[in-house]
């Protein structure tokens, strides 16, 4: 959340008087239309929340929430559940890649490079950049970073800029970080500004304002400023599984090897007593220690040797087992093909389970799609004096397709449509996420336009080569030097031609 002020303008007039000031000449070629509408973008989106009332101060998670960001990466590190299903999810949401898609190619290329100019001197880059703002938003549901902004070079095309109310200069530079080691601080019921404090390093705290911190979250309880992390519910399932494994554990060490009764004697010839004192009981005992672990015991009819067994005594335990580790995996999103139990599982049941997963990821990618345009990109075309809610200015970041079967399929079905005349081009190419064609450079480059242009071309050389031959045949078999083609026509008998027409 930022930080806006909302403006209450008298009228029309005076909106517009103002364009110049609140843009610093972004939109210095815009019609007073185009700059009214942009302007009154500006205060819709700046208005408050009525709901939201009261100072609260510096606001601890702990006492509005009962959970813990630090629970979940420690169960990471120690719990195979949290850590397969949080590298699954991540791998998923990022393994097709991304892209920045736009009408206007040019600004898509310079957005492109200043967001890896940015990252290159945060050392760091695009990709993993975005790599880690998805694993937060899988292990937390919420991801931050910081941004850091500097005075514009001279030669720069991103200059200075006022966004709601407030002169920004323009980002040069990003970092990643925890959200449990920001705290925000609300005031009139919204953040005002972000406290960092990373408790597992010695850094001095720091404030930031909320136009310099990125938060994107998904999966929000209302009135809450952190999203819940989606495996919640599995924490507890999760303790009870590793709590009865420890007794399992306990039960196997102790019952593993049989406990062995040694009877000596019986009722009617008890064990006897040497003359020394010691007992039968005594020395069997001494030769049965001396004996090694493997091997049998012969002895007469007075000794008996009975393996004790307590499998009537000892809980079946396993059902127990199975029931946590249904409700730990399902929690967690795993299933059975997931952490290796195959069984009689094919292609299409691993498709079924697979679909869940895929639909979680992609909507952390279309949350991640909005929130990064909002928090990220709309700044850097402020800065280039473009308005950002021009449909020409539009820049986003789009994630391929996951699953790419549906997405071949749902491909073949806009060209179906298409190619019935029910849908035009440019409704197939949105539906297909591709940028409608606008130039005609983008026609002649299609494979039709392509092999009309290559068969035409081929066509008119070899029509010239055709032309150019039999002008040679002709050369060759009458040249022009000997006799040649006469030019004149074949002298008419005028006495005949009259004789003729006067006998008709």
């Amino acid at each position: 959340m930022e930080v806006v002020e909302h403006v209450k303008f008298s009228n029309k007039e005076s909106i517009v008087s103002l364009i110049p000031t609140i843009t610093k000449g972004a939109n210095r070629k815009q019609s007073k239309t185009n700059a009214g509408d942009y302007k009154r973008s500006i205060e819709i989106v700046s208005q408050r929340n009525p709901l939201e009332r009261g100072d609260s101060g510096w606001a601890d998670l702990s006492r509005r929430v009962n959970y813990n960001f630090d629970d979940f990466s420690n169960a990471e590190d120690v719990d195979p559940y949290f850590s397969r299903t949080f590298q699954l999810t991540i791998e998923q949401c990022i393994k097709e890649g991304f892209e920045l898609v736009g009408p206007d190619s040019e600004l898509v290329d310079l957005i492109e490079s200043k967001l890896n100019q940015i990252c290159h001197q945060s050392q760091t880059n695009l990709y993993e950049l975005m790599d880690n703002l998805i694993a937060g938003m899988a292990r937390y549901c919420n991801s931050v970073a910081v941004l850091v902004r500097a005075e514009p070079l001279p030669s720069s095309p991103f200059k200075s800029y006022v966004h709601r109310g407030k002169q920004l200069n323009p980002i040069c530079g990003i970092f990643q970080t925890d959200p449990q080691n920001m705290t925000p601080h609300k005031k009139s019921g919204r953040i005002d500004k972000w406290l960092y404090s990373n408790k597992k390093q010695s850094y001095v705290d720091k404030e930031f304002k909320t136009y310099n911190v990125v938060h994107t979250r998904w999966n929000v309880k209302n009135g809450e400023t952190f999203g819940t992390p989606w495996t919640l519910p599995a924490l507890d399932d999760i303790r009870m599984l590793r709590r009865l494994e420890e007794f399992v554990q306990m039960l196997i060490s102790k019952h593993l090897f049989p406990l062995l009764h040694y009877r000596v004697g019986t009722d009617t010839i008890p064990s006897l007593d040497e003359e020394n004192g010691t007992s039968e009981v005594a020395l069997v005992r001494a030769k049965v220690q001396d004996l090694p672990s493997e091997g049998v015991i012969v002895s007469s009819h007075r000794h008996e040797i009975v393996a004790v067994n307590q499998s009537q005594s000892i809980m079946e335990i396993g059902s127990y087992l199975e029931h946590f580790d249904q409700r730990a995996r399902t929690g967690c999103g795993l299933s059975d093909i997931d952490i290796g139990k195959g069984g009689t599982a094919n292609r299409n049941t691993a498709q079924t389970l697979n679909a869940t997963r895929v639909d979680r990821c992609i909507r952390i990618q279309r949350k991640l799609e909005a929130d990064l345009h909002d928090q990220l990109i709309l700044p850097l075309l402020l800065s280039l004096g473009k308005d950002p809610w021009a449909p020409e200015n539009q820049v986003t970041f789009s994630f391929r397709p996951i699953d790419t079967e549906e997405a071949r399929a749902r491909d073949n079905h806009e060209m179906g449509i298409f190619n019935v005349g029910i849908g035009t081009h440019d409704e197939a190419r949105r539906a297909m996420r591709r940028r409608p064609f606008t130039e005609q450079a983008e026609w002649d480059n299609t494979v039709g336009n392509t092999v009309q242009r290559i068969a035409a071309e081929q066509g008119a050389q070899a029509a010239k080569k055709q032309a150019a031959a039999k002008a040679a045949v002709t050369s060759a078999t009458q040249p022009s030097n000997q006799h040649g083609e006469s030019t004149t026509k074949p002298k008419q008998n005028k006495d005949s031609q009259e004789t003729e027409i006067d006998t008709e």
